[in-house]
């Protein structure tokens, strides 16, 4: 999904922490809050590995990268820095708490935020936001061999987007649930223009 330019601005981000490149139901606001655990995962607890990790980089997806046993293991919604408690499987994880927050953490302006598959990148602000996504940039005209001198991003968000994609299902239409096909129920998307938003 491609997000908005997160809310709440804080300390600028490096560019070396992106070198990680190579991730209808009604719900109700997950909880991506210091120390309080978010929304639980698809199967039981009981079939993770549940552990402590540090995530050292993002990944080209926006998702968190640490390492554990030497193997890399994407957890979203994480920032470089954090210290957190996931529940792993495979390469895969999913955020449980959060021990250690960052400073370039914001608070999403989506109530759906964790639960809905648009947008995987409000929790950062909006220096680190406009640093990662410049990083992709880089690191694809790196990789062709192309030299070129990349500018900071533009923020057009404006008065929200005026295009979505919208899924159908028997139960309605709306944004699929993140990692999942079922269509999640939600009254307004807060990053579309009015006139969409509801």
């Amino acid at each position: 999904g491609v997000d908005p330019p997160p809310g709440r601005a804080g300390a600028a981000a490096g560019g070396a922490r992106y070198q990680g490149l190579r991730a209808p139901i009604k719900e109700p606001k997950p909880s991506l809050s210091v120390g309080k655990r978010v929304p639980k995962p698809h199967l039981p607890v009981s079939a993770f590995l549940m552990t402590e990790v540090l995530i050292d980089s993002i990944g080209q997806h926006g998702d968190g990268i640490a390492e554990v046993g030497g193997e890399r293991v994407f957890v979203p919604f994480t920032l470089p820095g954090e210290r957190v408690e996931i529940a792993r499987e495979g390469e895969r994880a999913t955020l449980l708490r959060i021990i250690e927050p960052s400073a370039e953490r914001a608070e999403p302006i989506s109530p759906y935020f964790g639960a809905c598959g648009g947008c995987a990148l409000q929790h950062m602000n909006r220096t680190t936001y406009a640093e990662f996504k410049r990083s992709l940039v880089v690191t694809a005209l790196a990789h062709a061999g192309v030299e070129a001198e990349v500018a900071p991003l533009v923020d057009a968000t404006g008065a929200g987007r005026r295009r979505t994609t919208l899924h159908v299902r028997k139960a309605g239409a709306g944004y699929m649930r993140a990692r999942s096909h079922e269509v999640l129920d939600i009254d307004a998307c807060p990053i579309l223009v009015p006139t969409l938003s509801r």
